[in-house]
């Protein structure tokens, strides 16, 4: 596509000016507000109904010197442009509508109307838009007509977006075959995309490092809970004491027996022993329910400690965010406040326009005045725009995190709550478990009250045996509570064992987690190998489709981690830092060029402030230069040698 001629009538001051390049390179000079910019903002109207700034709502109209629009004009372009062989031309009239309301004598102001022609035939504003739409794409027809569009207007994500799709992506396969490390990679993936394999790293990453930090606690806990044994003791005998103290027990029941005397005292006696097994064995069944609920009860405390612990965690991770929070926000009052001093300093500036030349010293027509007190005034708005802007986003901002504050005082409180009611239950846990310590063993009362009526019984039998009887007796209970205390050492054995093998398979369990952890590390770090690679070969394959222009897509965090970017860099200076003018036109023209062969056509190419550039880099379309020159206070039009 070429420029033949742009014609404006009554657009944004210019009353007619016909620009006739015919499809050459043309010089544009001007001093600064004589309509150089304009002309471009005309032909991006044309088209798109937007200026040079993106802008689909800017000033059309005639001002007169109030700034208020002169009514009753109708506002023009029109351009010629060079297709293939043919040529086409577009017209865009923006008119007042004024209509006579039923009753009244006057025509009242009720809108505009915009009337669209191809090739002098006037068409409907679907039709224009579609024959725009078959010349070229809106953003592709602005990424290749002003330079500063690919680097100033679009976003880092649809820059990077552009530049992947010009040059391609590059196969996993391909990637692959740079390193040896990064041949087992499939296998490891497992049809998984990279980035899906790094969800799936990080998750199981942040499950086993939850289970870690747990077993401690657990081992801690049943290490607290193990019953004290005298190791100074061989017990390895045990059973076998056990085994000889029944039988011992056994035979002095048999002595006694013995030493009863008649059948009347071996009868009693044998049902003395009868009653005696029962009450040992509730005994004993008894202690071991009572030392089983103790156990449980215990167990339950030590869980409710670790759930303490847990709670008073998120208390603190979350005081500590809340306090982030309020940093940030206090940052943020701070900021709107200088914004509210500076509005309203700008607010209160005054225009101070000299009536007079400082050249010829004459009076300043009162056009030229009225013109600077309007350029005074819509500087002095766009800036208090700007800041109101500036200022709502950041009060947004600011009431956003002060919701999140309050959720999360929320939060705290309602954490400080369970912890309250966690240490309340650990209280009564603990009372609970005292009291079952304490608490006496209770049996049949009947089995008692029937010994000691047998007892009784066999005293009135026992005469000359008694003494005999009573030390056998004693014997017996002797007996009794050494086999007592025997059996409460082998129940304490057997509790440690089951403890200490838990935590045997606690240890086996965390070195088998810490295994698994070293080799999720070992798959995120070829992973990352993997995008370095492919990083370094995309940049590299962009990168060689430009003269001037290089791109950093990617960034390497502190922690190793890559993001994804897009900044230009020329000479190893970034675009957005500092880059100089020149610089910055000549690598917008290198990247028009690179897309243009991409896309396979072109279009007329507007170069602002062109005055920066001594030599322009050569790009196979037409090109406007607009150059600012302080004394052409009319524009001035050359072809570009």
């Amino acid at each position: 596509m070429i420029l033949k001629s742009l014609e404006l009538t009554n657009f944004k001051g210019i009353k007619h000016f016909v620009f006739k390049p015919d499809g050459k390179n043309m010089n544009v000079y001007g001093d600064n507000g004589t309509g150089k910019t304009t002309l471009y903002d005309a032909f991006l109207w044309l088209l798109f109904d937007k200026d040079s700034q993106n802008r689909s709502t800017f000033a059309i109209k005639t001002l007169d010197k109030n700034g208020e629009p002169v009514h009753g004009l109708e506002h023009e372009v029109l351009a010629v442009l060079g297709l293939s062989d043919k040529e086409l031309t577009l017209k865009k009239s923006y008119k007042e509508k004024w209509t006579k309301k039923r009753g009244s004598t006057t025509e009242e102001f009720t809108g505009h109307t915009t009337d669209y022609f191809i090739n002098d035939v006037p068409v409907k504003k679907s039709e224009y838009d579609a024959k725009i739409a078959e010349i070229a794409n809106e953003n592709v027809f602005k990424l290749l007509t002003n330079p500063s569009y690919f680097n100033e207007q679009l976003g880092w994500q649809d820059r990077r977006a552009n530049l992947l799709a010009i040059a391609g992506d590059i196969a996993d396969a391909e990637i692959i075959k740079t390193s040896k490390e990064l041949a087992e990679l499939p296998a490891i993936l497992q049809g998984r995309s990279i980035d899906d394999h790094k969800k799936v790293i990080q998750a199981k990453r942040s499950e086993i490092i939850k289970e870690l930090e747990k077993i401690p606690v657990r081992i801690d806990e049943i290490k607290r809970g193990l019953p004290e044994i005298d190791d100074s003791i061989d017990w390895a005998d045990l059973p076998a004491v056990i085994e000889a103290t029944n039988n011992l027990i056994s035979k002095k029941l048999k002595e006694i027996a013995t030493l009863e005397s008649g059948g009347g005292i071996a009868e009693k006696t044998k049902q003395l022993n009868e009653i005696e097994a029962k009450i040992i064995k509730e005994e004993s069944a008894r202690l071991h329910e009572k030392e089983e609920i103790i156990r449980q009860n215990q167990a339950k405390h030590a869980e409710i400690r670790v759930n303490i612990r847990d709670c008073e965690d998120k208390i603190e991770r979350a005081e500590n965010a809340k306090e982030c929070w309020e940093e940030e926000v206090s940052e943020l009052e701070s900021k709107m406040a200088k914004l509210r001093n500076e509005w309203t300093n700008i607010n209160n500036q005054e225009v101070e326009i000299e009536n007079t030349c400082p050249t010829c010293e004459q009076q300043l027509p009162e056009h030229k005045i009225e013109e600077a007190i309007a350029k005074f005034n819509q500087a002095k708005a766009e800036k208090l725009e700007e800041i109101t802007a500036t200022g709502k986003q950041l009060k947004a901002r600011a009431d956003n995190i002060k919701t999140t504050i309050t959720k999360k005082d929320e939060d705290i409180k309602t954490l400080n709550e369970s912890l309250a009611e966690l240490q309340t239950r650990l209280d009564a846990s603990q009372k609970e478990i005292e009291q079952l310590k304490s608490r006496e063993i209770a049996l049949d009362k009947s089995l008692f009250d029937e010994r000691k009526q047998l007892e009784n019984e066999i005293t009135e039998l026992e005469n000359n045996s008694k003494d005999a009887i009573e030390k056998a007796e004693d014997e017996y209970a002797k007996l009794k509570e050494t086999l007592a205390n025997l059996e409460q050492v082998q129940q304490n054995i057997k509790a440690r064992n089951e403890a200490e093998a838990r935590i045997v398979e606690l240890k086996e369990r965390e070195r088998v987690l810490a295994k698994d952890y070293e080799q999720l590390e070992r798959e995120l770090n070829l992973v990352d190998q993997f995008t370095r690679a492919k990083v370094s070969m995309l940049e590299d394959k962009i990168n060689s489709m430009f003269k001037l222009a290089k791109f950093k897509l990617f960034e390497t965090q502190i922690n190793g981690s890559i993001n994804e970017v897009c900044e230009t860099i020329y000479n190893g200076v970034p675009y957005s830092q500092g880059l100089n003018n020149a610089a910055r036109i000549n690598v917008g023209l290198d990247i028009i060029s690179t897309f243009s062969k991409w896309y396979g056509f072109t279009v007329p190419i507007f170069v602002d402030n062109a005055e920066a550039v001594t030599e322009l880099l050569p790009v196979g379309a037409q090109v406007i230069r607009l150059v600012v020159s302080e004394k052409d206070k009319k524009l001035r039009i050359e072809e570009a040698k």
